[in-house]
């Protein structure tokens, strides 16, 4: 692996812990509810709205629902096409997003 690999894989690791630790928060806050029985499958109660319901307030906020929201296309278009690297590449510039994202965020009730 090349020094550029592991960085992209740090991003992708680092916006997964992220995510993990800003649902830590919000459930030690009280704002949900996770059900660890099985650590890889945190459930989340009450049901999250969809990310196209909250009122999002910075274009950093709307570009990362976007991303998020072509995963199912870059899905399709990656197996389709026999080209993993589809899916890396957008999984690369989702962590960039969420990096930058992260610094701006604090969990509210």
């Amino acid at each position: 692996m090349t020094k550029i690999n592991y960085f992209f894989f740090y991003l992708v690791k680092s916006t997964y812990y992220h995510c993990c630790k800003l649902l830590q928060q919000a459930s030690e806050k009280g704002i949900i509810k996770l059900n660890k029985q099985i650590e890889t499958e945190w459930k989340i109660t009450p049901q999250p709205k969809k990310l196209t319901e909250y009122n999002w307030n910075n274009s950093l906020s709307e570009k990362l629902v976007s991303e998020l929201q072509q995963i199912p296309q870059i899905l399709q278009e990656s197996s389709e096409l026999i080209a993993p690297n589809f899916l890396i590449q957008h999984l690369e510039k989702i962590s960039n997003t969420c990096y930058k994202w992260f610094n701006l965020l604090q969990i509210t009730e």
